[in-house]
C-alpha cells in the first residue's frame, strides 16, 4: 500500500496534468453553455414544474388543446407570441412522449446532458487527460536512471509494476469521476437533477428503444462502471508503451492515434479494405470510452452460447476485461525482459 501511494504521489506531482486538466475543463464547460440554450429550457422546465400536479390525462389534454390553438394561429396568419414557446416546447415533450407510452413528469434535459456528454465530447476529454498522465509512468524513470535503483530489488521489479498497474486504475477512475462530477454540477446548477428515479426511456429523445428497465440513476451508475473500465483499458496501453521507452512522447503519440485514429477514419468514413477494419477491431478503445454500446437496445443478440443471448454490453465489457488482461500480462513480461543500466 505504501508503495501505490509512492506511486501515485509521482503520478499527481506532475504539473502538466493540471495544466491539461484545466484546460480540458474549460473546454467542457464552453461545451455545456454552446449546446445548451438555457434561456429556452429553464423556462420550459418551469412549465414542467406547473403541471406536476396534474394527471397524465389532463397534461395530454393540455398539450393537445395548446397545439391545436397554435395551429389554428399559423393558419389564420397571426404574430407569433413568443410568451407561449415555453408551454410550445413543453406541450410537443409530453406528447412525444405519450407515443412512446411513457409519462412525461419531468423535463429531463439535465439526465440528458449528464448521460450523453460521453459520447459526445467526454470520451476525447478523458482519453487526452488518460494520456498525458500516463504517458511518462515508466518513461520518466528510464530518463532519469532511476530504474537501476527501483527494479535491481528481488521483488521490487514485481511490486513496482503491480503498483503501477494500480495506480493506473486508480488514476483513470479519477479522470472519469472529475468529468462526471462537472457534467454533474453543471447540470445540476442551470437545471435541476430531479427525475432521477424515473424509467430510462423517459429520456425519449436517447432512449425510448431501450430494453433497460431500471431508474435513470442506476443506468447512470452502470455508464460510470463501463467507462472507468474503458478508460482504464486505455490507460494499460499507455502504461505498456510507457514502459518499452524512455521517451514519454512516445507513448503520448502512439496512444493518441491508436486512439483517435479509428473514430476519425469511422467519422470520415475514410475506410480501405480490410485495413480499416482491422484497424477498428484492434484498437476499440475510443469506444470502450464513448459507451456508444451501452442503449441496452436489445433487438438483436450479438451472440448466443448455449442457447443463452449475449448482448452488445455483455460482449463489450467481455473485450475491455480481456484487453486489460492481457496488456496487463504484456507490462509484466516487458519489465520481466528489461535489462536494468
Amino acid at each position: 500500500m505504501s508503495l501505490i501511494k509512492h506511486e501515485l504521489y509521482k503520478l499527481f506531482s506532475q504539473r502538466v496534468i493540471y495544466i491539461a486538466m484545466i484546460f480540458l475543463v474549460s473546454i467542457q464547460v464552453l461545451y455545456f453553455f454552446a449546446d445548451n440554450n438555457i434561456k429556452v429550457h429553464k423556462p420550459v422546465q418551469a412549465v414542467f414544474h406547473e403541471l406536476q400536479h396534474m394527471t397524465p390525462d389532463d397534461k395530454l389534454a393540455w398539450a393537445e388543446q395548446l397545439q391545436a390553438e397554435e395551429r389554428k394561429r399559423i393558419n389564420d396568419q397571426l404574430p407569433y407570441d413568443k410568451t407561449l414557446e415555453p408551454q410550445i416546447i413543453a406541450s410537443y415533450e409530453i406528447t412525444r412522449a405519450q407515443g412512446y407510452g411513457i409519462d412525461a413528469s419531468y423535463y429531463l434535459q439535465g439526465w440528458s446532458n449528464v448521460l450523453m456528454f460521453n459520447q459526445q465530447l467526454g470520451y476525447y476529454l478523458i482519453g487526452a487527460l488518460c494520456i498525458i498522465g500516463l504517458s511518462s509512468i515508466f518513461s520518466r524513470e528510464y530518463g532519469s536512471r532511476m530504474d537501476s535503483l527501483i527494479y535491481s530489488s528481488k521483488h521490487g521489479r514485481r511490486r513496482t509494476v503491480s503498483a503501477k498497474l494500480a495506480v493506473t486504475v486508480i488514476y483513470c477512475a479519477t479522470v472519469c469521476m472529475l468529468y462526471g462530477a462537472v457534467q454533474l454540477t453543471l447540470s445540476g446548477w442551470f437545471y435541476d437533477l430531479k427525475g432521477s428515479s424515473e424509467p430510462l426511456r423517459a429520456i425519449h429523445h436517447f432512449f425510448a428503444q431501450t430494453s433497460y428497465t431500471g431508474p435513470i440513476w442506476s443506468y447512470y451508475i452502470i455508464q460510470v462502471l463501463f467507462t472507468i473500465a474503458g478508460c482504464s483499458a486505455l490507460g494499460l496501453l499507455v502504461t505498456l508503451l510507457s514502459s518499452l521507452t524512455r521517451h514519454a512522447i512516445i507513448p503520448a503519440f502512439i496512444g493518441g492515434t491508436l486512439y483517435l485514429l479509428p473514430d476519425v477514419m469511422m467519422k470520415l468514413n475514410l475506410w480501405i479494405p480490410y485495413v480499416s477494419e482491422t484497424i477498428v477491431t484492434l484498437f476499440p478503445y475510443s469506444r470502450f470510452v464513448s459507451q456508444d454500446h451501452l442503449s441496452f437496445v436489445h433487438l438483436v443478440p450479438s451472440y448466443e452460447i448455449a442457447g443463452v443471448p449475449i448482448y452488445n454490453e455483455t460482449e463489450t465489457l467481455f473485450y475491455i476485461a480481456l484487453y486489460i488482461s492481457v496488456t496487463c500480462l504484456l507490462v509484466y513480461f516487458s519489465m520481466r525482459k528489461r535489462q536494468v543500466s
